[in-house]
């Protein structure tokens, strides 16, 4: 169930809670009341995001919340984890060359 995927011991459990409710919360954005969306990425259930679930987390946070001109503790995990991971988050990794292809 997804409340097991988030009480794994390794941190891929939370990762995975988070893309779900980033999924979630894009899917059912225009039903989402604010008080419900910060209960479903509160800290508590939420401590680390996967970084694809913080950027669209961010957009979602402010189109339902109005959150716009504040920062927020969920701002603050996604911009520390889209931090860390900034090549990975802002630019796609080209597919390897194949032997022979040429431009």
């Amino acid at each position: 169930t997804v409340a097991e995927a988030a009480r794994m011991d390794d941190e891929e459990g939370p990762l995975r809670l988070s893309l779900l409710v980033a999924v979630y919360g894009n899917i059912h954005k225009n039903v989402l009341s604010p008080v419900m969306f910060q209960r479903l990425t509160h800290e508590m259930h939420l401590p680390i995001l996967e970084v694809k679930a913080a950027k669209v987390l961010l957009g979602l946070e402010d189109d339902i919340c109005g959150t716009s001109a504040i920062m927020t503790p969920l701002k603050n995990r996604a911009i520390e984890v889209i931090a860390k991971t900034w090549q990975e988050s802002c630019f796609e990794t080209p597919p390897p060359a194949v032997e022979g292809d040429e431009e």
